[in-house]
């Protein structure tokens, strides 16, 4: 495996979750090259990290690309577009897919990937942006064992927990379970709060409470410190687990399990109705 000195990472995708990723790997002291749509937003970065002109050109300098765009059709015009990664990618070059799709979009994308000579790994991550700065991510891989362990290097300098689930389009299915699980409990804690509300509590001291007590979650601290469901529906979450919601459905079909996804679908819908952007 190569050091850190001389393996090259690309990456494409600098939003709310990849900028602060590509701030690590750039702390983390990979050579980096960054390309985006808006220039401007690379601004960010210093001197040392190359400003690429296309991904292609990104592909060309790079030995690891890692790509965290919104949705599959992002991913594949970023990879298989005009002057795309699979033009200027080196055979063999592996491509890490951080963005949460749908397993059959990923393992689609893998079959084209690896056509034109690229490793496709499927990597979506959960955490937050606060929990990149702790290095405390959790990223959920799917693809060959052999492909995720020449990956793990990279991924270590902004994720405590890196676990391989399986092949390619293992890692979206725990995702989007992973996110079903937070609109669930995050629908269970709003009731608690307008319960807490209707029974005379208040929600300061209940929070309190909630976040240190056998009932503490993720979700209890999102939605409590929200302070009305509104802000949530608002905010960056909603278009997230909005569309992962829906892949799951798509993905699990009826069955066993169908609970967590009504229960799901349930605080989106509830998001929905009362969203205003």
């Amino acid at each position: 495996m190569s050091s850190n000195q001389s393996r090259r990472v690309g990456f494409i995708g600098l939003g709310m979750m990849g900028m602060p990723m590509a701030r690590a790997i750039e702390r983390g002291g990979y050579p980096l090259s960054v390309w985006a749509r808006r220039p401007e937003i690379l601004e960010v970065f210093g001197p040392e990290v190359t400003r690429s002109h296309t991904p292609a050109a990104l592909a060309a300098q790079s030995d690891v690309i890692c790509i965290c765009t919104f949705d599959a059709k992002s991913v594949e015009d970023v990879l298989f577009g005009n002057d795309g990664v699979a033009s200027g990618a080196i055979p063999g070059t592996p491509v890490l897919i951080h963005s949460t799709v749908s397993p059959e979009e990923v393992v689609a994308i893998a079959k084209r990937g690896a056509e034109l000579g690229l490793v496709i790994i499927d990597a979506p991550v959960s955490g937050g942006a606060p929990a990149v700065e702790a290095g405390a991510l959790t990223t959920m891989l799917g693809g060959s064992e052999a492909a995720c362990d020449e990956a793990r290097d990279v991924l270590a300098t902004h994720s405590g927990r890196i676990v391989r689930l399986g092949d390619v389009g293992a890692g979206q299915k725990a995702k989007l379970i992973n996110n079903a699980l937070l609109s669930a409990q995050s629908a269970v804690a709003h009731a608690a709060f307008e319960l807490a509300q209707r029974i005379g509590l208040e929600r300061a001291p209940l929070l309190e409470v909630l976040t240190t007590g056998s009932g503490r979650s993720f979700a209890i601290e999102m939605v409590g410190n929200s302070g009305k469901l509104e802000n949530i529906a608002n905010g960056q979450a909603y278009p997230t687990l909005a569309k992962d919601a829906r892949l799951l459905r798509e993905t699990a079909g009826s069955g066993s399990g169908d609970y967590l996804i009504d229960v799901a679908d349930h605080f989106i819908a509830e998001m929905t109705a009362v969203r205003t952007v």
